[in-house]
């Protein structure tokens, strides 16, 4: 996606510098300034316009170079990548608007003042251009797809696990299944240590061994500990089912889940984890 927005955002700013050097009417050529032939109130509303897309472009076009260049880390996906695709997004729908209100500038130099557009008009079709985005946005089968979502879900990460296993997918040194801990999938999780008949305590026929929740990131952390620490207490409930030593367990700085999960102020899943 990342990549398409991209490509729009250069081509709407390519027009935009186009436009800036094209004013509507050309130049006059029987004077030696060479002005604008309509250099008008209206021209320089038209030149604001114009340059107010092309920053609104150029900063769409940084900031989406700036998540294509993302290290990906584990934690960048909850602040920092959203962050980045909210300025892109804002700025080239910015960047849109300035070229339309650009394109009404032209027909006022045009007709010469007659063409007027009451501030009413502005705003409806602002709320037009709301509702459209937002009506686009609204998946209205999500609720029966949320099944099929999560099967699919599972069958990637299942392929993904077959053939790869626990292997360091970040920086961090993050393994996916501390990712599934982070997110709080919970079902996939589920499906990973069942056996076929969905029983969690089977050690030899689950997909997920017991030697691989143990598995530790950069920091030392157990998928148990990240899941503590987003308080995700279903997936902390279904490890400790899985494998209740895990609590005992410290990362690098010597922390337990137990404590992880009382410094980042989660009271549920600290009783859950001390229960067993």
């Amino acid at each position: 996606m990342n990549n398409g927005l991209m490509l729009i955002v250069a081509l709407i700013g390519t027009v935009n510098f186009a436009a800036l050097f094209t004013p509507p009417g050309g130049y006059r050529q029987s004077e030696g300034e060479g002005l604008p032939v309509f250099l008008t109130d209206d021209m320089r509303m038209y030149y604001l316009h114009i340059f107010c897309g092309l920053l609104a472009a150029f900063v769409g076009f940084a900031t989406m170079f700036a998540i294509q260049s993302c290290p990906f880390r584990s934690n960048d996906f909850y602040l920092d990548l959203p962050l980045r695709l909210l300025v892109a997004m804002g700025s080239l729908m910015l960047s849109v608007v300035f070229i339309a209100l650009a394109s009404r500038q032209v027909y006022l130099l045009e007709l010469h003042g007659r063409l007027r557009f009451p501030l009413g008009e502005y705003i409806t079709y602002a709320c037009l251009l709301t509702a459209t985005f937002i009506l686009g946005s609204i998946d209205g089968t999500a609720a029966d797809c949320e099944s099929r979502l999560r099967l699919s879900s599972f069958a990637t990460v299942h392929e993904f696990w077959i053939q790869e296993g626990a292997i360091p997918l970040d920086a961090g040194g993050n393994t996916i299944l501390h990712f599934l801990a982070m997110y709080g999938n919970a079902f996939v999780i589920q499906k990973l240590i069942d056996d076929d008949n969905g029983n969690n305590n089977n050690i030899r026929s689950s997909i997920v061994k017991c030697e691989d929740l143990f598995g530790r990131n950069g920091k030392g952390n157990t998928p148990l500990h990240e899941a503590v620490r987003f308080g995700r207490k279903n997936v902390v409930e279904i490890l400790l089912r899985k494998q209740e030593s895990l609590v005992r367990e410290c990362n690098c700085l010597g922390e337990t889940p137990v404590y992880v999960a009382a410094a980042c102020g989660h009271e549920d899943v600290m009783v859950c984890a001390i229960a067993r």
